[in-house]
């Protein structure tokens, strides 16, 4: 994907962003797309620029430290734009983990659309770095999700998780929220409904 359709995407994705703050968010797709990585050099270097490696990281760095840049209303105008694409029956969310090149973790979901994962919302950290038990951070990825849907989208959500998911405490908060899930379980594991 270009760098021209890249901006048309988040230009209409979210357009009560300011431009200077779409441009960037377009750059730093495209850098993440060609290098793979997630530190901010990485990212720089895969940005298409004249301008010095250096100058890149800084407009980077000054863009994720802004605070007036909200993540979650990519993940709103993501999940809203996901959901119009299946205008009826279950739209099955995946979420998994995945290792990046440079031992970082990330912590995604997803939903199928023509064969391909269409994000919803990614989280990374580094998994000697965490104070909290992974569950609360997936259960606050899926919080942020679910607070850009309405509740008739909710009811059409279908959460598909891998064992690491498999918790009962969690699946309580599932079925107390009225979402449909599909998670696969150790083959020990024996449920009671």
């Amino acid at each position: 994907m270009s760098q021209q359709h890249l901006l048309q995407f988040v230009t209409q994705l979210l357009p009560s962003w300011r431009k200077t703050r779409r441009t960037v968010l377009a750059l730093g797709v495209q850098g993440l797309i060609r290098r793979r990585r997630l530190t901010l050099s990485a990212v720089a270097r895969g940005i298409q620029s004249n301008c010095r490696i250096i100058h890149r990281v800084k407009r980077l760095w000054r863009f994720t430290n802004n605070p007036a840049v909200d993540p979650r209303d990519a993940v709103a105008a993501l999940a809203q734009r996901a959901f119009a694409l299946r205008s009826s029956g279950w739209v099955p969310v995946v979420m998994d983990e995945t290792g990046l090149k440079d031992r970082a973790m990330l912590l995604g979901a997803a939903i199928a659309y023509r064969g391909r994962a269409l994000p919803l919302a990614l989280y990374t950290y580094r998994p000697e770095l965490i104070r909290k038990s992974m569950s609360v951070i997936r259960q606050g990825l899926l919080a942020v999700i679910l607070g850009a849907l309405s509740p008739d989208q909710r009811t059409r959500l279908l959460l598909i998780a891998d064992r690491g998911y498999a918790a009962s405490h969690f699946f309580r908060q599932l079925l107390k929220a009225g979402i449909s899930f599909v998670i696969r379980v150790p083959r020990k594991v024996l449920l009671h409904m």
